[in-house]
């Protein structure tokens, strides 16, 4: 039985000084030291999810593509959209679902069938790999999902 001793600790710092209390251990049971989750190996990708309005579940849910406003000068985002989805479609004075204003540019990313192989259903790992690259460039700030009306 372990028993870890804090006094005079208010509820709120309890975890922040944890590793300052002292542990009291019954000789009768041993412990096994605990452990932490590993972190992410070095260079792993991290999907940047609060840029999504969307899980991988529900990233078909839309009329066919998803959607994001790009600063309409800025070349160099528009060539690293373009590098990481070659269809990419630019259309420059549409505000789109993703609200984009006057200066900037509506840029839509196509979902075919390779991509979401149920209509309506989940995107495939490829897809969501290539949508989490597109979320994690600097000048892309939130990627939604087109609705024609």
């Amino acid at each position: 039985m372990m028993m870890i001793m804090c006094r005079g600790l208010a509820a709120g710092a309890l975890v922040a000084a944890l590793g300052s209390c002292s542990e009291t251990k019954s000789p009768s049971v041993a412990t096994t030291p605990a452990t932490t989750p590993s972190p992410a190996p070095s260079g792993a990708p991290v999907c940047p999810t609060q840029k999504l309005a969307f899980t991988q579940e529900h990233a078909c849910d839309n009329d066919g593509s998803v959607e994001f406003c790009l600063e309409a000068t800025d070349t160099a985002a528009q060539n690293a959209v373009r590098a990481l989805a070659p269809d990419v479609q630019f259309q420059p004075g549409s505000r789109g679902r993703a609200r984009c204003s006057a200066s900037q540019t509506l840029t839509l990313i196509p979902l075919n069938e390779r991509d979401c192989p149920a209509h309506h259903g989940p995107a495939s790992n490829e897809a969501w790999s290539r949508l989490c690259a597109l979320a994690a460039l600097g000048q892309v700030r939130e990627i939604v999902a087109t609705w024609y009306e």
